[in-house]
Order: C-alpha cells, then structure tokens, then sequence
C-alpha cells in the first residue's frame, strides 16, 4: 500500500481516537483531518498515535511537507523544547512557507533567549537575500490577486529590513503598484464622500456633510502627504536618508492625529475621526519603528531607544510599540554596549 493511502487510512480512523487520549489536530495538506495523540516531533517530522477501530493503537511517522504548513507550526511549536535553535528552525520553515507573521514570533522568542545570536544569524548576507527573495515572491502573488494591504505589508518589511539586497531593487519596482492601489483607493473614498453629500436632501444636513468634509481635508492632505514620503524612504538606499524620509512621513501623521483631535474638540465624537485617528497613529508609529528598526540593525541602541520613545509618545497603548522596546533592551543587554553609541 502507498505511503499517502496509509495515511489517509490513518486519518479516516482518527476521528474515533476518544478525546481523553488525542490532544492534536493532525491536518494533510490535502485537507484530511483528525485527532490523534502526539508523540513527538522533530524540525521536519511528527510522530502520532491513533487508536485503531479494533481497539489497539498504531503509531505512524509523518513528515512535515505532509501536512498543512500551518498546522504543523502548530504541533510543533506546541510539542517542541523551547531552545534557540528550535525556535530559529521553526522560524526557517515559517519562511520557506511563507507564515511570515508566524516566522517573526518565532524569531522575536528566539531573541528572549539570545539577542546577539539572533541578530547574528538574520544579519548574515545570505539569510538575508534568501529572506528577502521568498518576501519578494509572496508580494507579487499578493499583488496579482489583488490583496494591496497584505503586499503593501511586507513590502515594507522587505524594504526597511532588507533595503541593500537583490530582492529589494526588484521589490522598488512594486512600489509604483502599491502607490497607484493606494491613491485609487483614495480618490474612490473621496468619491463616495462628494457624492454622500450630493445625495443629502435635508438642506441642513446637506451644508452640515460639506462642513465637515472642508474641516477634514487638512487631515487627509498630512495623511496623503505621509503615505507619499513613506513611499519615498522606502525607494532609498542609503538608510540615513531613509530615516530622514520616514521621520518627515510620521511627522505627517502625528499632525493629521494633532487636528483630529483638534477638530474632535469642535464637532463632537464621530466614528469617522476615530478611524482616521488610529490610522494615522499606526502609520506613525510604523514609520518610528522601522526608522529604530535601520539603528537596531547597526547595534545604534540609544538612538534606536529614541525612536522608540517617540512611538510611544503617539500611541503608548500599541501593542508594536512595547514589542520593539523590549527587542531595543534585549539587543543592548546582550551585547553589553547600552549607551556607547
């Protein structure tokens, strides 16, 4: 019998395993599913237990490119010795598998254990370009279908992480992309918004809307504006002008927030303005932390610890803005070098 029958016939009977003794999941790439106990695992491998219809159980060894990508992070990082080099392979296979977001947190519990170690290995050259290249992939994919926010994501991860690599000349190329998707997407808001209150019959209500639109048009001018320079660092090479261009981008956004809430003050609580509000706090707070991300990278803790300040300062609630404070402190502990430079 075929190895793939085998553990499909596994599969079937694994949803009988009673649920005191299976605590996993296991899921075929091909979508067959069921409960079974596991036994171990390994970076590439899970072993499982199941019971048999008859009543005894068997024990079947599945490799990792046999099951769903995501559900073998799962096992894995359920099952797994939390050790540097566990969490850095688990990492590995995140990559080549493109659970980016699931990398990353494997990466940053890596670093608890080891800053300097961390660093060491994601800085060299050729992780890096290997990185970078999968990054470059899953964002063209992710631009084909149409999904602008998801490439523009880790477009910007590519190019504030990785801006001296291969992958990243031909990652400026998409930019363009990504900036025609923004700014469409902006006029059709705009759009909407003139024609909302086009269609506005009370007479009242009517001059109230276009109000409101004039006091919002500063706001979406710094928010555009800041959009525009993000846009520009992420074309530069050199990383102090990358800096400069993403300090004057979350300058922008810090004053969009500034008269946000300056016009909140005016007219009242509107669900509008609070969306506006977080928007421009998450572009400013992102633009802070990759500038900190380009000092980290070169061991720069103090003034990377500044960055970090200054995105507390717009959104001390962030949940990325504590993430990259706690990287700044476990780098500078690690290498013992907090304030040299």
């Amino acid at each position: 019998m075929r190895i793939t029958s085998v553990i499909t016939l596994a599969l079937a009977v694994l949803v009988l395993t009673p649920a005191s003794f299976a605590s996993d999941e296991i899921i075929l790439k091909g979508g067959d599913a069921g409960l079974a106990e596991v036994v171990s695992t390994t970076e590439d491998s899970v072993q499982i237990r199941y019971i048999l219809p008859d009543g005894p159980t068997a024990t079947i060894g599945l490799k990792a490119s046999q099951l769903d990508p995501n559900n073998f992070y799962t096992v894995r990082n359920n099952h797994m010795e939390k050790t540097l080099e566990n969490h850095l392979k688990l990492a590995k296979f995140c990559i080549e598998n493109e659970l980016f977001s699931r990398a990353r947190l494997q990466i940053n519990m890596a670093r608890e254990i080891d800053e300097a170690k961390v660093e060491m290995v994601i800085n060299d050259s050729e992780v890096k370009e290997e990185i970078a290249e999968r990054l470059l992939r899953y964002v063209a994919r992710e631009l084909k279908t149409g999904n602008m926010a998801e490439a523009e994501k880790w477009l910007n991860v590519l190019l504030t992480r990785a801006p001296e690599t291969k992958a990243a000349e031909i990652a400026r190329e998409n930019l363009s992309k990504v900036e025609e998707a923004r700014e469409a997407r902006q006029a059709k808001e705009a759009e909407d918004r003139a024609a909302a209150i086009e269609a506005e019959q009370d007479a009242e209500a009517k001059d109230k809307a276009e109000k409101r639109e004039q006091a919002l048009a500063p706001i979406y001018k710094h928010l555009d504006a800041g959009e525009k320079m993000t846009g520009q660092a992420l074309r530069e090479k050199n990383s102090s002008k990358q800096k400069k261009a993403l300090e004057a981008a979350g300058m922008h956004f810090e004053a969009a927030v500034k008269q946000v809430v300056a016009l909140r003050k005016k007219i009242g609580d509107h669900p509008e303005l609070d969306q506006l509000e977080q928007e421009c706090k998450d572009n400013a707070v992102k633009c802070y932390i990759n500038a900190g991300n380009i000092d980290l990278s070169k061991s720069s803790f103090n003034n990377a610890n500044k960055w970090a300040q200054r995105a507390q300062r717009v959104d001390p609630n962030n949940p990325a803005v504590a993430d990259f404070r706690n990287r700044v402190a476990m780098a500078a502990a690690s290498s013992n070098r907090w304030g040299r430079r």
